[in-house]
C-alpha cells in the first residue's frame, strides 16, 4: 500500500481480503491505508465483499453446559434473554473458503495479546463436529480461529462457541465472508438488542478507508426505481464493532462503524469473465 502511494497511485482499490485481518481494531493493513490517506492525501477505497450476513457479532455470554458432540464446559450463550442457547444455527446454500472467528484481545492481524483461550466448533444435524478451530490461543497470542469450511455441503449446521481458558471476553464476532450463509435462520436473535450479522470486516472497516458495498446496476435508476435502494443480494453487510485503538490499548467506549460507506453498480460488461445475463441486451460477460 506504502509502495504504491510512494510511486504515485493517487486512487487505491482492493479486492483482496485476508482471513487474520482483525475484527476489533485497524490492523497492519488498515493502519498502511490509512497512513497513505492522511499523510500522503491519497484516496483507498475497498470492495466489501460477498457475504451478505454470513456472520455474527454479539457480547459474550458464558454459561456452563453440555453441548451435544463437544461435551460439558463453559459455553457462549447466544441468547442475552432466555432461555440459554449454547448453539447457534445457520443454513449454508454455498461452500465458502473458510470462516474467521475473533474476539476482543488485542491483535494487529499479525501479533496479539490473547488472554483467553477460545475454541469454535460447527456441528451438522447428527451433532458430529464436520469443522473446528482449536488452536491454544494463549500460547500463540493471536485471538482468532480460522476454520476450513471448504468441504462443508450444503444444509443445516450449528455452532459452538467455548471458553476453554482465561477470562470470559467482552465480544466475539465470526464472518464468512465469501459464504451464502443464513446465521440464525428463524430471526431470533434478529430483533435482540446489541447483535449484529455483519461479514465485512478488516482494512475496509477503517474509518479513512471508503469500504464499498455493491448494487446491480439493473436495480437502480435509470433501469429501474426501487425505494429504498436495494444491496445486490450478496454484498456484505455491516456495521464494524472496533474496541481497541490501533496500538491494542482499548477505547473508552465501543466504536460502532457504519460501513459499508457507499455502493458502486455491479453487473456491467466485462471483458475477462463472468457470463451474459437476460437484464442487459448485448451478448458480453456480465
Amino acid at each position: 500500500i506504502r509502495a504504491l502511494s510512494t510511486a504515485g497511485a493517487s486512487v487505491i482499490t482492493d479486492d483482496v481480503l485476508y482471513a487474520n485481518e482483525p475484527m476489533f481494531q485497524d490492523g497492519l493493513n488498515a493502519q498502511a491505508a490509512i497512513d497513505v490517506v492522511r499523510n500522503a492525501d491519497r484516496v483507498y477505497t475497498s470492495a466489501f465483499f460477498n457475504g451478505a450476513a454470513s456472520g455474527f457479532n454479539s457480547a459474550f455470554r458464558v454459561t456452563t453446559a453440555n453441548v451435544t458432540g463437544v461435551g460439558n464446559g463453559q459455553f457462549m450463550d447466544f441468547d442475552p434473554g432466555s432461555p440459554v442457547v449454547s448453539t447457534l444455527p445457520f443454513n449454508l446454500t454455498s461452500p465458502a473458503a473458510f470462516l474467521s472467528f475473533q474476539w476482543d484481545n488485542p491483535f494487529d492481524g499479525v501479533a496479539g495479546q490473547a488472554t483467553s483461550n477460545l475454541d469454535i466448533f460447527i456441528l451438522d444435524t447428527n451433532n458430529a463436529v464436520v469443522a473446528s478451530g482449536t488452536t491454544n490461543n494463549i500460547a500463540t497470542g493471536q485471538p482468532i480461529e480460522v476454520l476450513n469450511v471448504g468441504g462443508l455441503q450444503p444444509g443445516s449446521y450449528r455452532v459452538a462457541i467455548q471458553l476453554v481458558s482465561g477470562p470470559a471476553v467482552g465480544r466475539v464476532q465470526f464472518s464468512a465472508p465469501l459464504a451464502d450463509l443464513t446465521v440464525d435462520p428463524n430471526a431470533t436473535l434478529s430483533s435482540r438488542a446489541g447483535i449484529s450479522f455483519p461479514s465485512g470486516y478488516g482494512l475496509r472497516s477503517a474509518n479513512e478507508v471508503i469500504g464499498t458495498g455493491a448494487v446491480d446496476f439493473f436495480d437502480a435508476p435509470p433501469y429501474s426505481n426501487p425505494n429504498p435502494l436495494r444491496s445486490s443480494p450478496f454484498s456484505s453487510f455491516g456495521p464494524a464493532t472496533i474496541v481497541f485503538n490501533a496500538d491494542g490499548t482499548r477505547k473508552p467506549t465501543v466504536e460502532i462503524r457504519n460501513k459499508p460507506d457507499m455502493s458502486a453498480p455491479q453487473a456491467g460488461n466485462t471483458s475477462f469473465f463472468g457470463g451474459d445475463i437476460p437484464q442487459d441486451p448485448d451478448t458480453l460477460p456480465n
